[in-house]
């Protein structure tokens, strides 16, 4: 793994990634450590997979601590929706969209996560990466023994 930062504005961005387009499997290792007597705050980071897919998260407080699966914001959408959900342990998460008949359109995610607040976005588009008709689609999140979901509509 290779990494390289700046500072843009005040806010430091420091970028890890593989030069040889490996993929380094979740809680295979350390990326990145930041020691107790740092004069800054990491509140914000944004990852994306060697396919381009981002993720954001946001460090859980102590009292954040329940499982949720948020409102999509835009929703209705036309191009692309963020997917809010918080995890309560660490644990593996799949968060999948559905058409209205049930059947699977995208799977978003499915992986070990921690305990934080995430965002995810999709796209409109299948597994085959396909833009999806309009209408009515569903986003799933289970996560141990819980589970949520929430209605989509996408307007293009």
């Amino acid at each position: 793994m290779a990494l390289d930062w700046n500072d843009v504005g005040g806010e430091l961005r420091v970028l890890i990634w593989s030069p040889d387009y490996r993929v380094m499997p979740a809680g295979s290792g350390l990326l990145l450590s930041i020691p107790g007597g740092a004069r800054f705050e990491v509140t914000k980071a944004e990852v994306a997979d060697y396919r381009g897919n981002m993720l954001s998260l946001r460090w859980a407080e102590k009292e954040d601590t329940g499982f949720s699966l948020k409102e999509a914001v835009p929703n209705p959408f036309k191009g692309a929706t963020e997917i809010g959900f918080a995890v309560a342990s660490e644990v593996v998460v799949n968060l999948s969209v559905y058409d209205v008949s049930g059947k699977l359109v995208k799977k978003i995610l499915n992986e070990k996560l921690l305990l934080c607040e995430y965002r995810v976005t999709w796209d409109g588009r299948d597994e085959s990466g396909r833009p999806v008709r309009n209408g009515v689609y569903f986003v799933r999140i289970t996560a141990g023994e819980f589970s949520a979901s929430r209605k989509l509509l996408l307007l293009r």
